[in-house]
């Protein structure tokens, strides 16, 4: 596979034709002025010495040269060189809570986005670790599978709204199963059981399933440990409803009465003390992710699956080499017959 670090310089290119037009015209207008020197048997005697060949194959050399030079500063390179590396880390899941109450303004500029940030902190430290992303509400899917592609997570991240599922409320039963299906590669194997395993929850913690509690247990067996991070402050406050352009329009309400949601941590903490997690309210100065991040690669590594790719290798050398032989022969090369 071939392919240039600075392609701009091919701009330079067009000039070449130019140039080669300007010296056509530039010959044939000192052979006009030859002419018109003198006797035209007189020119002709002078001129014998000169070889048409050798002329035609400097110039030929000279604008070879040119593009060759181009090219090199075009950057030339080429993956000829191949390995194979394993990737150890961590296998995280990232779970995030995308119920309405995730609207609510106490963390400004609202909790999700704050939730949203976070986790985007956390991917700028992550190395060599594997990362899922499991939003869920009244109901919880995969929005991305186990993948070290941290950019293309990103892009997940940036898609997330409240406004993603229909499902009203916050099942933590089954965001805590689907997150631990997240583990689970496409060969149907999961990580060893002494692997490091990690669920990082996003939530105001606000649950309306009835036994989230039962996956615990289900948890320790499959050795996976839970962090939680409250989003939000125990100050209650109102909950925005955005129209489809996503414009303020009015609060939740229920009976024609402003419902209201705080920080509710008590289910967040139980779930992290009892899976080997920790638990840790949302900050203002950035810090949370970095605990978080710091007690999470203490565990033990998992290796993924080897990945092999192409490191590309300059090779425009090659081409600065040969302009310059071309560029030495053309100034040495004589325009004289040989006698």
């Amino acid at each position: 596979m071939i392919k240039f670090a600075s392609p701009y310089f091919f701009y330079l290119l067009a000039l070449i034709p130019l140039l080669f037009i300007f010296y056509l015209y530039r010959r044939r207008h000192k052979d006009r002025q030859i002419q018109a020197f003198g006797d035209k048997e007189l020119i002709q005697q002078l001129t014998a010495s000169r070889s048409r060949t050798k002329i035609r194959v400097k110039t030929i050399f000279l604008f070879s040269a040119m593009g060759l030079l181009i090219l090199a500063l075009a950057g030339f390179e080429i993956g000829t060189k191949y390995e194979q590396v394993k990737i150890e880390g961590v296998d995280i899941v990232l779970a995030l809570d995308i119920s309405a109450s995730m609207n609510a303004q106490d963390i400004q500029p609202s909790r999700i986005e704050k939730a949203k940030f976070e986790i985007g902190s956390l991917l700028e430290m992550l190395g060599g670790d594997r990362i899922a992303l499991v939003v869920f509400a009244g109901n919880a899917f995969i929005q991305c599978p186990m993948t070290s592609d941290y950019s293309a997570l990103h892009m997940f991240l940036d898609a997330i709204e409240t406004s993603t599922t229909t499902s009203a409320g916050t099942n933590f039963t089954e965001a805590l199963q689907t997150a631990a299906q997240a583990f689970i590669r496409h060969d149907g194997e999961t990580s060893g059981s002494s692997a490091g395993k990690a669920i990082i929850m996003f939530s105001d913690g606000e649950d309306h399933s009835t036994d989230a509690s039962t996956m615990i247990q289900t948890l320790n067996e499959q050795n996976i440990r839970v962090y939680t991070v409250g989003v939000g402050t125990s100050n209650p406050v109102p909950i925005p409803v955005y129209d489809e352009q996503g414009n303020q329009y009015d609060y939740k309400k229920y009976n024609g009465s402003v419902v209201t949601t705080k920080l509710e941590d008590a289910l967040l903490k139980k779930l992290a003390e009892e899976t080997g997690g920790d638990y840790y309210p949302v900050s203002t100065g950035g810090q949370t992710m970095k605990k978080i991040y710091d007690n999470v690669s203490k565990l033990e590594k998992t290796e993924s699956s080897q990945y092999q790719f192409t490191q590309f290798e300059d090779r425009f050398q090659f081409f600065l080499i040969i302009a310059f032989i071309l560029l030495t022969v053309e100034v040495m090369l004589s325009e004289k017959r040989k006698m």
